[in-house]
Protein backbone atom coordinates (compact mmCIF):
# COMPACT_ATOMS: atom_id res chain seq x y z
CA UNK A 1 0.00 0.00 0.00
CA UNK A 2 1.95 2.87 -1.30
CA UNK A 3 -0.22 6.00 -0.88
CA UNK A 4 1.15 9.66 0.07
CA UNK A 5 -1.95 11.37 2.16
CA UNK A 6 -0.18 13.88 2.60
CA UNK A 7 0.50 14.46 -1.38
CA UNK A 8 -3.57 13.72 -1.36
CA UNK A 9 -4.55 16.38 0.84
CA UNK A 10 -2.42 19.22 -0.03
CA UNK A 11 -4.28 18.34 -3.85
CA UNK A 12 -7.83 18.66 -2.46
CA UNK A 13 -10.11 21.37 -4.11
CA UNK A 14 -10.95 23.94 -2.33
CA UNK A 15 -13.04 26.86 -3.11
CA UNK A 16 -11.27 30.22 -3.66
CA UNK A 17 -12.56 33.70 -4.51
CA UNK A 18 -10.57 36.91 -4.74
CA UNK A 19 -8.41 36.00 -1.94
CA UNK A 20 -10.63 34.16 0.31
CA UNK A 21 -10.79 30.25 0.42
CA UNK A 22 -13.40 28.33 2.48
CA UNK A 23 -11.79 25.93 4.60
CA UNK A 24 -14.55 23.48 5.18
CA UNK A 25 -12.92 20.35 3.60
CA UNK A 26 -9.59 20.68 5.82
CA UNK A 27 -11.84 20.88 9.13
CA UNK A 28 -13.69 18.01 8.19
CA UNK A 29 -10.57 16.23 8.06
CA UNK A 30 -9.25 17.30 10.73
CA UNK A 31 -12.40 16.33 12.79
CA UNK A 32 -12.05 12.49 10.99
CA UNK A 33 -8.17 12.48 12.22
CA UNK A 34 -9.11 13.42 15.56
CA UNK A 35 -11.65 10.77 15.50
CA UNK A 36 -8.82 7.89 14.82
CA UNK A 37 -6.19 9.33 17.22
CA UNK A 38 -8.65 9.08 19.40
CA UNK A 39 -9.24 5.51 19.44
CA UNK A 40 -12.97 5.67 17.79
CA UNK A 41 -13.59 2.44 16.20
CA UNK A 42 -15.36 3.25 12.97
CA UNK A 43 -13.94 4.17 9.49
CA UNK A 44 -17.14 6.14 8.58
CA UNK A 45 -18.91 8.87 11.09
CA UNK A 46 -22.73 9.76 10.20
CA UNK A 47 -23.33 12.86 9.30
CA UNK A 48 -25.24 13.62 12.74
CA UNK A 49 -22.19 12.53 14.65
CA UNK A 50 -20.30 15.70 13.20
CA UNK A 51 -23.07 18.58 12.10
CA UNK A 52 -22.49 20.07 15.15
CA UNK A 53 -18.85 20.08 15.99
CA UNK A 54 -18.62 20.88 12.00
CA UNK A 55 -20.87 23.76 11.70
CA UNK A 56 -18.96 24.79 14.99
CA UNK A 57 -15.64 25.17 13.25
CA UNK A 58 -16.56 26.65 9.91
CA UNK A 59 -18.21 29.53 11.81
CA UNK A 60 -15.03 30.10 13.75
CA UNK A 61 -12.34 29.92 10.77
CA UNK A 62 -14.50 30.25 7.18
CA UNK A 63 -15.26 33.64 5.99
CA UNK A 64 -18.35 34.77 6.68
CA UNK A 65 -21.34 33.69 5.18
CA UNK A 66 -24.95 33.75 6.20
CA UNK A 67 -25.78 30.15 6.15
CA UNK A 68 -23.42 27.92 7.34
CA UNK A 69 -23.36 24.41 5.32
CA UNK A 70 -21.40 21.77 6.97
CA UNK A 71 -23.45 19.35 4.86
CA UNK A 72 -21.67 20.66 1.49
CA UNK A 73 -17.92 19.32 3.03
CA UNK A 74 -19.58 16.08 3.87
CA UNK A 75 -20.55 15.31 0.54
CA UNK A 76 -18.18 16.96 -1.76
CA UNK A 77 -15.40 15.48 -0.43
CA UNK A 78 -15.95 12.39 -2.39
CA UNK A 79 -14.92 13.91 -5.34
CA UNK A 80 -11.51 14.45 -4.18
CA UNK A 81 -10.76 10.81 -4.07
CA UNK A 82 -9.64 10.38 -0.02
CA UNK A 83 -13.59 10.24 1.36
CA UNK A 84 -15.95 7.51 0.79
CA UNK A 85 -20.13 7.53 1.72
CA UNK A 86 -21.98 5.08 2.61
CA UNK A 87 -26.15 4.88 2.39
CA UNK A 88 -26.01 7.54 -0.47
CA UNK A 89 -26.60 4.96 -3.20
CA UNK A 90 -30.48 5.43 -3.12
CA UNK A 91 -30.39 8.92 -2.76
CA UNK A 92 -32.26 10.76 -5.36
CA UNK A 93 -32.68 14.34 -3.82
CA UNK A 94 -29.77 15.86 -5.59
CA UNK A 95 -29.62 19.23 -6.75
CA UNK A 96 -28.41 20.69 -10.31
CA UNK A 97 -25.18 21.66 -9.02
CA UNK A 98 -24.63 17.94 -7.61
CA UNK A 99 -25.43 18.91 -3.68
CA UNK A 100 -27.97 17.29 -0.97
CA UNK A 101 -29.40 18.83 1.99
CA UNK A 102 -29.07 18.06 5.51
CA UNK A 103 -32.34 16.66 5.68
CA UNK A 104 -31.39 14.13 2.91
CA UNK A 105 -28.44 13.54 4.70
CA UNK A 106 -30.22 12.82 7.95
CA UNK A 107 -33.15 10.73 6.62
CA UNK A 108 -30.68 8.42 4.61
CA UNK A 109 -28.34 8.22 7.51
CA UNK A 110 -25.38 9.06 5.42
CA UNK A 111 -22.21 7.97 6.75
CA UNK A 112 -18.76 9.49 5.43
CA UNK A 113 -14.98 8.40 5.95
CA UNK A 114 -11.36 8.20 4.83
CA UNK A 115 -11.21 5.42 1.91
CA UNK A 116 -10.17 2.50 2.78
CA UNK A 117 -6.43 2.76 1.95
CA UNK A 118 -6.03 5.91 3.49
CA UNK A 119 -8.04 4.87 7.01
CA UNK A 120 -5.64 1.82 7.09
CA UNK A 121 -2.92 3.83 6.56
CA UNK A 122 -3.49 6.24 9.57
CA UNK A 123 -4.48 3.64 11.87
CA UNK A 124 -1.17 2.01 11.24
CA UNK A 125 0.84 5.11 11.73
Amino acid sequence: MNIDIIKKFNQLNIWKSGGKRAPHKPLLLLLALEKIQSGYKNQFLSYTEIEEKLSSLIYEFAPYSKAIRPQYPFWRLKNDSIWNLINAEEIQEISKSGDVNKNTLIKYNVMGGFTDEIYLKLKED
